[in-house]
């Protein structure tokens, strides 16, 4: 977990990142240029999906989907002492079947160029609260927990997002 978080911390400070999982919303708590995103979604839509990425029976997709849940939180009540799914940890905390992937990357980089002062046609607005830069960001319950980096922008949600050209780290 130390190499883990020296890691975290390495790549926050020196480029712009998304992480998903492994406590970084707990590691980089205190860094003012991290925008933490929790995204959830019902159960049985959680089951709906992973039937369907994994070829399973509902049975089997339950079965899953509890498990990795359970590892999930005992890993970050391990390191945190605390709950994954507290929204308190998170900045931004979206509902995937009520807004769908597209319309919450559009979201998140919407407001990231308002907390990095820039408007839609790209000209310099007031910044809001943070600094200009943010190059980090932390999301979780999207996938498995990966970094990864983006040529678009530097700014990539999801690593299926093909408009960009991500690559995983």
């Amino acid at each position: 977990f130390r190499y883990q978080a020296k890691v975290m911390l390495g790549l926050a400070q020196n480029e712009s990142c998304v992480m998903i999982g492994r406590c970084a919303d707990f590691i980089l708590r205190d860094r003012p240029n991290v925008l933490r995103v929790f995204i959830h979604a019902p159960e049985e839509v959680r089951v709906r999906r992973v039937m369907q990425r994994h070829n399973l029976s509902e049975a089997e997709a339950r079965r899953h989907m509890r498990q990795v849940d359970k590892r999930r939180a005992d890993y970050y009540r391990a390191f945190t002492g605390s709950d994954w799914r507290d929204a308190g940890h998170y900045d931004i905390c979206f509902d995937s079947d009520h807004m769908g992937e597209e319309k919450i990357i559009r979201f998140i980089m919407g407001y990231m160029n308002v907390l990095r002062g820039l408007s839609r046609g790209g000209k310099k607005m007031k910044t809001v609260g943070r600094e200009d830069s943010l190059p980090a960001v932390f999301m979780s319950g999207v996938r498995k927990a990966r970094t990864y980096r983006c040529r678009a922008d530097n700014i990539c949600l999801f690593a299926r997002a093909a408009h960009c050209g991500c690559r995983v780290r």
